[in-house]
């Protein structure tokens, strides 16, 4: 099971267990993540700049 944690000023969080996605390296994940981000860029109102597996949103 894949866990997962934030760091927020020099802390970071209790470990949280991730019961739901797609594993990283899938051919599914990068099918979703391409129709997912495809998709968010038309639908939102701000300017976004699409990355390779990500996206950035700025006003």
């Amino acid at each position: 099971m894949k866990h997962i944690c934030v760091l927020v000023e020099g802390q970071f969080s209790n470990s949280a267990d991730v019961k739901s996605g797609v594993p990283q390296g899938s051919l599914l994940g990068t099918l979703l993540s391409l129709v997912y981000l495809n998709g968010l860029s038309g639908t939102v109102t701000s300017k976004t700049q699409l990355f390779v597996d990500d996206i950035l949103c700025t006003q």
